[in-house]
């Protein structure tokens, strides 16, 4: 059986790959993963804040639920090893970033058959993201993916869309189906309220259905506030609705602008929120 590398116990950079903990720059890795050569697997990002991971469990069946649709296998996954990974990086305060990754493992196939993969951990700190409006475009074509429903490692649309957001001078850019009906953006899902009602567009639609997103429907629908889905184009955003983008680690921001039209802020919507995320 293959044995751990020696961890400097003073060091904060320590990974896990297949059951086993290792320095951060182990080479692990063989030129056939199918990950490199192919993109082929998938991940998750976890919130881990003063030593409380936020979701954990909806995390780990998403990750279940990406390795029946992809059709891979890999080492299960339980809190005892992340704890100890959290351990071993001195991350018991702060705030981190905890990424799961399973990947294609070293299959020849060019087609996808049962594979076993293999499961990479990683714990860096997480540097918050400033909390103030955003203001969002509209990326020119539209993106459809066979596996938009799954954070997969083919990641490259995600970040060809937001270099181009940069450039233009936008936080993000909202990606559109061919019939001009919103998704989502790079890393995030919209959702806006209007009189007690919370949109935002469909689980149904080519989008990744993010665990920020439902944990944001939740509060809404504790509150009594009306859950709407749907597909929606710009224009059908009420004009005094306040908009929100959200993901599991950043939480929710303040939307102020999409493309030329302007959302005002509720900032008694904001504070609820902030207290019950």
């Amino acid at each position: 059986m293959k044995k751990s590398l020696r961890v400097n116990p003073r060091m904060t950079d320590v990974i896990y790959f297949n059951e086993h903990f290792y320095p951060s720059e182990a080479p692990l890795f063989t030129a056939k993963e199918r990950a490199f050569l192919y993109g082929d697997g998938f991940f998750t990002s976890i919130r881990l804040s003063e030593g409380i991971l936020a979701h954990l469990d909806l995390h780990l069946e998403r990750l279940k639920k990406s390795a029946e649709v992809l059709n891979i296998c890999f080492s299960p996954i339980n809190e005892k090893i992340i704890q100890e990974l959290i351990a071993r990086n001195h991350a018991e305060t702060g705030i981190w970033k905890l990424k799961i990754i399973i990947t294609g493992g070293d299959s020849a196939s060019l087609v996808l058959p049962q594979r076993q993969g293999q499961v990479l951990m990683t714990l860096t700190p997480y540097i918050e993201i400033p909390f103030k409006p955003l203001f969002l475009g509209f990326f020119p074509e539209p993106i459809m993916r066979p596996f938009a429903r799954h954070k997969t490692l083919a990641y490259l649309d995600q970040l060809a869309v937001k270099q181009m957001a940069i450039q233009q001078g936008f936080d993000d850019m909202l990606i559109l189906t061919s019939h001009k009906e919103i998704l989502e953006t790079t890393v995030a899902n919209i959702f806006w309220m209007d009189e007690q009602t919370f949109y935002t567009p469909s689980p149904t639609l080519p989008l990744l259905y993010g665990i920020g997103v439902q944990t944001f429907e939740k509060i809404a629908s504790k509150q009594g506030w009306k859950i709407q889905h749907g597909a929606y184009i710009l224009e059908e955003i009420p004009s005094n609705a306040s908009a929100y983008l959200c993901n599991a680690l950043m939480g929710f921001r303040p939307v102020t602008q999409i493309a030329d039209r302007t959302f005002a802020r509720n900032l008694s919507i904001e504070h609820f929120l902030h207290n019950k995320q």
